[in-house]
């Protein structure tokens, strides 16, 4: 179901979204495999040069590079992580699209920021009606479950939260079904 005005989006039966536990999974599958490709390349780049100070910041830059390949570029893409793979998901935007590489970079540097971050970012997403972790609300994507289909469209509206003492709006699409 595809959405005709930019204003629409789109919206699943709630069993289609992916829960607390299958992100969990996925998570620990995707952190596990960029971890392992970068301690990897990491012991192969430090064998290719001599260890020193002046590599660290070439090295962070790697990193970042692999990551956003791994959480961005393939997660855009229509293979998708590992993780993804493995547990039959995939990531909409709100019209049910694949999101825009800028979304993912988002979601990817919220996802980052802090290290309890991911875990209070799951957990919000089990009472969220869309089951939205706050990445995903603050990129504007949804993750369903691989052969998910829209059961129906509605207006895309702003809602706010009060988040952490800071009052945050995000666009979400407004159920027509009772």
């Amino acid at each position: 179901m595809e959405s005709t005005h930019i204003s629409e989006g789109v919206y699943y039966d709630r069993q289609a979204y992916a829960g607390f536990w299958l992100r969990l999974i996925v998570d620990v599958i995707d952190i596990s495999v960029i971890m392992t490709i970068s301690i990897i390349s990491t012991a192969l780049f430090m064998r290719a040069f001599s260890p020193s100070e002046q590599l660290i910041p070439v090295l962070f830059l790697f990193w970042a590079g692999l990551w956003f390949i791994y959480f961005v570029l393939l997660k855009r893409s229509s293979f998708g992580t590992l993780g993804y793979k493995l547990c039959k998901v995939r990531i909409v935007n709100l019209r049910g699209e694949r999101p825009s590489i800028l979304a993912l970079t988002f979601r990817l540097i919220f996802a980052a920021i802090g290290p309890l971050n991911m875990l209070f970012d799951l957990i919000w997403l089990s009472g969220d009606e869309n089951r939205q972790a706050l990445r995903d609300k603050f990129a504007q994507t949804y993750v369903v479950k691989k052969t998910a289909n829209p059961i129906g469209t509605g207006k895309i509206t702003y809602c706010d939260f009060d988040l952490w003492s800071w009052r945050v709006m995000f666009r979400e699409v407004k159920r027509t079904d009772p």
